[in-house]
């Protein structure tokens, strides 16, 4: 998957505005003020999942989850071992998780 087809694909999902990240000063977005998501150059996207959508991602689909960290709720995943498929499902965990 590229940037592009990520940034497009995380543009469109329903709830989440763009905002300047916190982290980086580059665009993230954002559900209910906060920041859910970001990139880290091109290469690589991190989505504020939550334990709980983290312990969806790990059942479902462990073959595209990494932890940031031990007590992170942000999953880091470089675009290049994903597919809009597994994006679409991630976003949908995110919407799910940070509810």
């Amino acid at each position: 998957m590229t940037y592009d087809e990520a940034f497009r694909a995380i543009s469109a999902c329903r709830g989440l505005r763009p905002i300047r990240s916190r982290y980086s000063g580059e665009v993230a977005f954002a559900l209910c003020g906060k920041e859910v998501a970001h990139f880290h150059g091109r290469e690589e996207v991190d989505l504020r999942l939550a334990r709980r959508g983290i312990r969806m991602l790990r059942s479902a689909r462990p073959r595209i989850h990494r932890v940031a960290n031990v007590r992170s709720d942000w999953v880091s995943q470089s675009l290049a071992l994903i597919d809009t498929d597994d994006l679409a499902y991630m976003l949908d965990v995110l919407l799910e998780s940070n509810k």
